[in-house]
C-alpha cells in the first residue's frame, strides 16, 4: 500500500500543474467493471474499457520498474487502484491526471518487462484500450525504458 502511494505521488508530484482544478476535462471515462490488470501466463495484461476511443502511450521507466500509460481525457473515476489491479507482478498502481486534457495510469512492475503489444479496438459502446507487457531481460528493458521523445504529444514529464 505504501508503494502505491509512493508511486502516485511521486507521478504527480513531477507533473506540471493546471492552474485551476476546473480546467481538467476528462471526456473518456472508464467503466472499472469491464477494466482489470491482470497477470498472463508470463506477463502483465491492462485491459481499460472507456466509453470512446483517446489517444494515449505507453513506456518503460527503470529504478523502479514501471509501466506508464498517458492519456489524452481519461476519467479514472471511482476505479480504485486496488479494483483495477488483480495481477501478483503490479507491486503498486496510480492513476489520476497529470495536467489540463491529460492521464497517467503508472504501474510498479516485480522486474523488467517489454510491451509485446498495444491496441485500441473500438467496441459497440467506446473503446478497449489492450496492453500486454512480456518478460524482457535487464538488458533489452534498459535499452527500452525512458519517456519518448514525441513532438505530437507535450511535455508530460515521467
Amino acid at each position: 500500500m505504501k508503494r502505491m502511494a509512493a508511486i502516485l505521488i511521486v507521478a504527480l508530484a513531477v507533473a506540471p500543474r493546471p492552474t485551476a482544478a476546473g480546467e481538467l476535462s476528462a471526456l473518456a471515462r472508464l467503466d472499472p467493471a469491464a477494466s482489470g490488470i491482470t497477470d498472463t501466463e508470463d506477463g502483465v495484461a491492462i485491459d481499460l474499457s472507456l466509453d470512446q476511443p483517446v489517444p494515449y502511450r505507453v513506456f518503460l521507466l527503470a529504478d523502479p520498474p514501471r509501466a506508464v500509460v498517458d492519456f489524452r481525457e481519461v476519467d479514472f473515476g471511482a476505479a480504485t487502484p486496488t479494483a483495477l489491479d488483480r495481477s501478483a507482478r503490479v507491486l503498486g498502481l496510480g492513476a489520476g491526471p497529470v495536467r489540463a486534457g491529460w492521464s497517467r495510469l503508472v504501474l510498479e512492475l516485480d522486474g523488467p518487462y517489454a510491451v509485446a503489444s498495444a491496441a485500441e479496438p473500438r467496441t459497440g459502446n467506446g473503446a478497449q484500450v489492450s496492453i500486454r507487457l512480456a518478460p524482457a531481460t535487464k538488458d533489452a528493458f534498459a535499452a527500452a525504458a525512458g519517456a519518448p521523445a514525441d513532438p505530437d504529444w507535450p511535455d508530460l514529464r515521467p
